[in-house]
């Protein structure tokens, strides 16, 4: 008995071209290679995007839509605030591996602006959301935007570290970064 193979929608290309975009380069985001690797002709490309624009803008909106306004509107409802809050949006990053296409991401946005305009998009909303969960907790002013800053930084570039230590530990000790950026 034959079985129906399942037809891919838009988002099948969308996540491997993030997969590839993060494992093998920019160089590999081809109409050409993305098919042979879904095992499906260009055409089915052509069925989900009218063009290579149309396909780079999709991607970096797949990128901010998927991995920034879905998680944080997945944690905005919690009854949690300030330190519980922020607690948490450290155990999402962490377990739903949120920072794994910032870099490529990032460097992507340096010659692509379709990508960077994504890119600014995504850094906005995220430190407007980590600066209510800081000022949630008690701090202001400059304090606060550094707090944020930093916060936002190390989460979304240190993946970008290389050697065992920092790729062994980066996520290691949760409660000792939660004081850290807490401690008053």
């Amino acid at each position: 008995m034959k079985t129906l193979k399942t037809r891919l929608t838009r988002d099948d290309w969308l996540a491997l071209a993030l997969d590839v975009l993060a494992q093998e380069g920019r160089a590999k985001i081809e109409i050409e290679y993305l098919s042979k690797r879904l095992g499906v002709t260009r055409g089915s490309f052509y069925a989900h995007f009218s063009d290579r624009r149309d396909f780079v803008a999709s991607v970096a909106r797949y990128w901010a839509d998927t991995l920034t306004t879905r998680e944080l509107a997945n944690i905005s409802p919690s009854e949690k605030t300030g330190e519980g809050q922020l607690q948490l949006l450290m155990r999402t990053i962490k377990d739903h591996k949120l920072e794994r296409y910032d870099i490529v991401m990032r460097a992507w946005a340096l010659d692509e602006p379709l990508v960077a305009e994504q890119v600014e998009k995504v850094d906005r909303v995220r430190f407007e959301y980590i600066k209510s969960v800081f000022a949630d907790i008690g701090f202001a002013g400059n304090e606060l935007e550094m707090r944020s800053l930093i916060f936002q930084v190390y989460h979304s570039m240190s993946n970008g570290l290389r050697g065992s230590y920092f790729e062994n530990n980066r996520f290691e000790y949760d409660d000792h970064r939660l004081e850290f950026f807490t401690r008053k």
